[in-house]
């Protein structure tokens, strides 16, 4: 379950949004606080693959296309 987690902290991040926010997201969508705390500690161990917007390995959503909006991205770890 934390990979779900980690993952949406990455999405996240590319598109800009703040760990504040994440954080309340993932809170809000019922996820305990030792899972949101792991992820935060896995994301920013050194070494961690990189998780800012821009970053190389980090697939990009472009809400103007065909392409996956935010919903589609979120709804799994926001319904559970």
């Amino acid at each position: 379950m934390q990979a779900e987690v980690l993952e949406y902290i990455r999405k996240c991040r590319s598109q800009g949004m703040s760990d504040q926010e994440i954080s309340g997201n993932l809170k809000n969508a019922g996820w305990d606080e030792a899972a949101i705390s792991g992820a935060w500690a896995e994301i920013k161990k050194p070494g961690a693959s990189p998780t800012t917007p821009g970053a190389a390995n980090l697939e990009r959503t472009n809400l103007g296309s065909n392409e996956s909006s935010f919903w589609d991205i979120h709804k799994k770890i926001i319904l559970g």
